[in-house]
This record gives structure tokens, sequence and C-alpha cells, in this order.
């Protein structure tokens, strides 16, 4: 592998399922990204992932799903299907939508 090619930016997406009678919290902090973000990504804004919690549903997801899991300095771009500032991605998440589908990119 050349080092330009390891040096560009992971994608991957994953969805996940909420449910009425599962009241789990999604287990994601986040802050903020604009600028630099959009350059990186493409778009107006994106979510740092700063930390994924124990016991929420994103940390459910990461023991499930080993190639593609979700990690501290990850950038949520895409909530599903809306691409937009950071306060639009943070609304699309707390609709109570019973599935969410990220797109996430991995700095190199």
């Amino acid at each position: 592998r050349s080092s330009s090619a390891s040096a560009r930016p992971r994608k991957f997406r994953i969805t996940i399922t909420r449910t009425k009678e599962e009241r789990k919290p999604l287990g994601l902090e986040t802050e903020a990204l604009v600028g630099t973000a959009g350059k990186l990504t493409g778009n107006r804004g994106a979510l740092r992932i700063v930390r994924v919690s124990e016991g929420g549903l994103v940390e459910v997801w990461n023991r499930h799903h080993l190639h593609r899991q979700v990690r501290a300095g990850d950038l949520l771009v895409e909530v599903n299907g809306l691409r937009g500032w950071p306060d639009e991605l943070l609304a699309a998440i707390t609709e109570r939508s019973p599935e969410l589908n990220f797109e996430i990119v991995r700095p190199a």
C-alpha cells in the first residue's frame, strides 16, 4: 500500500435500531466541527465523536461489529441521509425515529 492510500480518511455506515421498550441512550458524546471538517468530509460540518459511553446503543453496536467500531475521533457526517450543520445533525439524532443511519468518517 502506498503512503497516500493509507493517508485517506475511511468512510463507513452503521445502523442503530432504537425500540420503544429499550430506553438505552445512544451513548455518544460529540462536539461540533465546522470549517476544516467541511474540507475533510465535503460537508458544512460534522460531529466529532469525543467518547463512546458504556451501556449505550453505539457501544452495543461496537461489540457486535468489530470491523466497523465507532471510536473517539471519528466524524459523524450524515444522519438518516441528512448532511448539514452540526446542529442539524444533532436534531436528526434526537428525533425519535426507530432507526439511525450514520455515515462515519475516520480521519487518516
